[in-house]
């Protein structure tokens, strides 16, 4: 398998900049986000008419909005902006919008007791609901992807939510280090196995990055081959799932993504299970 990338716009006029250096480095697919972008119908579809000028097809674009704190936009979002980004995501050439659950908690990576009660499913899915209904309108798709500080922290939560939305447009991002709790970090390579086997079969895209202790007892996520995580047991789990979609490699730089890529497509050349002795 060879990833795409994810990618970063703050501004559309560099728009043609981003994608052709994505190229120039061997990627032909992106999640994009838009974080601080002006967003506009004429400005959205330039930067989809540049993706496609490049070769680079964007398999999602991201807005990474706290839906239990929504008025708030720690990475760019608030409600109401994903929501216009929703209504405009046709004019970028695709049909998929990546967000976050969300926390009580003001740091949008830190966790919250709140987030285990009932009044935060039920803010979660009433809000998601709202924007699902805009998506199923416009035929669009909603990607919420989980962490292990939200409140779909768990698989078990994840799982949960689509079904009390079952016949809406959602589905996942299957990332699953970001489900890997600081106190489990010994148990990574496991419990990746277990969340990919649990959520792939709803999932519509694949995450790629790594992790390792970080300060203040949190978990750090460096780009793949940087960290402790085995990315070919996470090839085998995806391969024994049945996994044919697209995947990004997150969390680089254009000086680091290229080798990112390739420790992914490594990791795949090298997924095949032991062979009898």
């Amino acid at each position: 398998m060879r990833p795409g990338v994810f990618l970063e716009l703050a501004d559309p006029d560099r728009s043609a900049a981003l994608f052709q250096s994505a190229r120039a480095d061997g990627f032909d697919s992106c999640q994009l986000h838009l974080g601080g972008c002006r967003l506009g119908p004429g400005g959205l579809a330039a930067i989809g008419r540049a993706a496609r000028a490049a070769g680079v097809r964007i398999e999602a674009a991201s807005g990474y909005a706290n839906l239990l704190r929504p008025a708030e936009g720690p990475f760019g979002f608030t409600e109401g902006t994903l929501s216009l980004l929703l209504r405009l995501l046709p004019r970028l050439g695709t049909r998929r919008l990546v967000t976050w659950s969300g926390t009580r908690s003001p740091d949008p990576l830190a966790p919250d007791p709140e987030n285990a009660s009932a009044a935060a499913w039920s803010q979660l899915t009433d809000r998601a609901r709202d924007l699902l209904e805009h998506a199923a309108a416009l035929g669009l798709e909603v990607l919420f992807e989980p962490h292990h500080a939200h409140v779909l922290g768990t698989p078990e939560a994840a799982l949960r939510f689509l079904d009390t939305l079952a016949g809406a447009p959602a589905a996942l991002v299957l990332d699953p280090v970001t489900l890997i709790p600081p106190e489990a970090l010994d148990e990574r390579d496991a419990r990746t196995e277990r969340i990919v086997a649990a959520l792939a079969p709803r999932a519509r895209l694949v995450h790629f990055k790594d992790l390792a202790p970080g300060p203040e007892g949190r978990v750090e996520y460096p780009a793949s081959g940087h960290g402790l995580l085995d990315h070919a047991r996470f090839a085998r789990a995806l391969r024994r799932a049945g996994w044919e979609g697209p995947g990004v490699v997150e969390h680089v730089t254009p000086g680091s993504r290229a080798a990112a890529a390739a420790h992914v497509a490594a990791a795949f050349t090298a997924d095949r299970e032991p062979g009898p002795a």
